[in-house]
């Protein structure tokens, strides 16, 4: 259960790096690609036995 609440937490961090609030001018595709590695960590985690 803990790995389950790992991953919605990495998913809410990644829709609050999408959402750019800071105002800080980052690379788009940087950002996508850092929350796609991250998704994917996630998912190996919770899928790790």
């Amino acid at each position: 259960m803990g790995k389950r609440i790992s991953v919605i937490i990495m998913t809410l961090f990644m829709a609050l790096i999408s959402c750019n609030s800071g105002g800080i001018a980052e690379d788009p595709k940087l950002v996508y690609l850092t929350s796609i590695a991250n998704l994917s960590k996630g998912f190996l985690d919770v899928f790790d036995f």
